[in-house]
């Protein structure tokens, strides 16, 4: 017969006893698997189960001795760091900013931590994210089937003012302490770029320090000649009265 903890998160599948004849041999198979995701990964890799085996030798209805078999079923250690990215509901503008979430849980069964968070965007080389430094050295707990202990960041999509209007994809990757792993989530955002009319639009005071020059006047205009003219004749009249 076995007999194990049945408060774990396994269960246990073979027959409840075997009887073997005596100078032979004979194997009997117990399947183990585990329960739901969220019930094995709420029990910890440093705790254990007691799996037991109890062997009786009898004779007839005499039994001569009795032997145990004790073993201990543990789950490993898994580390699975997972990144969830909310697309920013407000619109972007280029020139402009917008804050966006960033969620991860610990889908594994031991505390671990993030060790650096990365984003790639494609086709967008003047968009870029903000604020993944403080995504370093994390610590994650176990999230549970509640959603709890998951890490929340808030980080900033910023677009240049002279970013195209194009739909850009940004992908969002974090790097577990504990296996080394990258995962990453994306979404996909689109950048509007000012319309042409706001682009033309003379900025105000632009033009200030151009001089004006209008267009006719009232006042008489000599002519280069004229001038010369009235030269001559002002010396003349000059040299005579000098006279």
């Amino acid at each position: 017969t076995y007999d194990y903890d049945e408060d774990g998160p396994f269960s246990f599948d073979g027959p409840e006893s075997i009887e073997v004849a005596g100078n032979t041999n004979d194997t009997f198979t117990v399947s183990i698997t585990g329960a739901e995701a969220d019930v094995v990964r709420a029990f910890s890799p440093s705790s254990s189960i007691e799996f037991k085996v109890v062997g009786e030798e009898k004779v007839g209805d005499s039994t001569l001795r009795n032997q145990e078999l004790e073993a201990d079923i543990t789950v490993p250690r898994l580390y699975r760091l997972v990144p969830e990215a909310i697309q920013p509901t407000e619109d972007l503008f280029a020139g402009s900013w917008v804050e966006f979430t960033l969620e991860v849980s610990n889908l594994g069964n031991t505390q671990d931590a993030i060790t650096t968070g990365e984003a790639t965007i494609r086709s967008c080389p003047h968009l870029s994210v903000s604020g993944l430094d403080q995504l370093d050295n994390t610590v994650v707990q176990v999230t549970n089937d509640k959603g709890d202990n998951k890490v929340v960041f808030t980080l900033r999509l910023e677009a240049s003012s002279s970013h195209q209007e194009r739909t850009c994809e940004v992908t969002l990757s974090v790097q577990s302490e504990g296996d080394n792993a990258q995962r990453s989530s994306a979404f996909n955002v689109a950048v509007s770029a000012p319309s042409n009319e706001e682009t033309n639009t003379p900025v105000q005071g632009e033009d200030d320090d151009v001089p004006i020059v209008s267009e006719s006047s009232s006042l008489p205009w000599l002519s280069m000649t004229e001038l010369l003219v009235a030269f001559f004749v002002a010396m003349v009249a000059f040299r005579r009265g000098s006279l």
